[in-house]
């Protein structure tokens, strides 16, 4: 719920998030801003929006990036 806030003033070259950021609002938002959408679409969208595959995948590095911080942290 608060994407939309987050996003607001940062310029990017892509926006990469997960199917729970598949929404148009925030994809509007991301391309009005100059940025490339990287969300793939929910399987029950009825037109399937396309996205970069490719890009996408990057996202699982970041992801365990993520996961290796918060192992040590403590």
């Amino acid at each position: 719920s608060q994407a939309q806030a987050l996003i607001e003033g940062i310029s990017a070259q892509n926006l990469i998030g997960d199917k729970a950021y598949d929404n148009d609002a925030i994809v509007q938002q991301a391309r009005e801003q100059g940025m490339n959408p990287v969300i793939p679409p929910r399987c029950n969208r009825k037109e399937q929006r396309p996205y970069d595959e490719h890009l996408y995948q990057h996202r699982h590095l970041v992801e365990n990036a993520f996961l290796k911080i918060k192992r040590w942290r403590g």
